[in-house]
């Protein structure tokens, strides 16, 4: 994926994920971004231009229509480039457009798994009706494992900031529900129903 094979990734994700049925929940969000990334992109795969991405992209001119067409031109440089998505989050978020936003955030995430305020901004947006409902647990599951309570804690601070203690207890609680079970190793239970109307465990394949 990160050598610009977007669709020899996505093949193998999707292998990986029907023959093992793992429950990781970053292999599972990483295959839906990959789909994605192609089929709105229309490239499967390319040579990465970073460098070049990187250097079209002036903060300078945050907020007017030549910064989003630069942050578009730096994108169809390098589909993978963080910075572009994170900002293309910021725009979409302002203008919002939340399924757009959180699809940037998430991107930016698996690019630069460090990145804490990517995680947030994405759980945020999922927060909203017009994100599927199984996006957030993914996400949450992705953040997490990756940053641990530095994420949580950053998390819990803007949840602070934006809802009251009623509905910041009910927001949180949730959260904790989402998580796996980090002193036995489980994990928790995300249902889809498919087109044949049966819900199954997205990890498992097992109806539910």
């Amino acid at each position: 994926m990160l050598g610009g094979h977007y669709n020899l990734a996505r093949e193998v994700f999707s292998e990986h994920l029907v023959s093992t049925k793992d429950e990781h929940a970053e292999w599972h969000l990483k295959n839906m971004c990959l789909e994605k990334i192609i089929n709105k992109m229309g490239l499967k795969e390319q040579v990465r231009r970073k460098n070049e991405a990187i250097s079209i992209i002036d903060t300078s001119k945050v907020g007017n229509s030549t910064f989003i067409q630069n942050l578009e031109k730096a994108i169809e440089l390098d589909n993978l480039c963080g910075l572009a998505w994170f900002n293309l989050g910021i725009e979409h978020s302002k203008a919002g457009k939340h399924e757009e936003a959180a699809f940037s955030f998430i991107v930016c995430g698996l690019v630069q798994t460090w990145d804490i305020e990517a995680w947030v901004n994405t759980t945020l947006c999922c927060l909203n009706k017009e994100i599927p409902i199984h996006i957030l647990p993914l996400a949450l599951i992705t953040a997490h494992f990756f940053n641990g309570d530095d994420f949580l804690s950053r998390l819990h601070k803007e949840l602070a900031d934006r809802f009251d203690d009623d509905a910041l207890k009910q927001i949180t609680n949730a959260i904790d529900e989402l998580l796996p079970d980090r002193a036995n190793g489980g994990a928790p239970k995300i249902r889809l129903m498919h087109d044949d109307g049966i819900f199954r465990d997205i990890f498992t394949g097992k109806n539910v």
